[in-house]
């Protein structure tokens, strides 16, 4: 199961290079990709990336949950 989580976090950088438009994304690498859970705890990381871009995700989650509330975070639905 670890291993499995750690390659999401891996996965969503790959997928986040391929579809990148920014330079500074798909060759230099400048982001992170993480896995957080419903209480703004860091599960995960991505390999490589620059993890100083972390430490703003966990906060922001939390203080998203604080306003809007967990029931507010749900999945992206494709509107097709």
């Amino acid at each position: 199961m670890r291993n499995a989580i750690n390659a999401y976090a891996d996965e969503m950088a790959t997928a986040l290079c391929k579809s990148a438009y920014n330079m500074m994304i798909y060759e230099v690498r400048d982001f992170c990709c993480g896995l957080i859970d419903a209480e703004g705890r860091m599960i995960s990381q991505n390999k490589g990336g620059l993890p100083i871009f972390l430490a703003d995700l966990g906060i922001a989650v939390k203080d998203g949950i604080a306003r809007y509330g967990s029931t507010a975070l749900r999945p992206a639905t494709s509107s097709s």
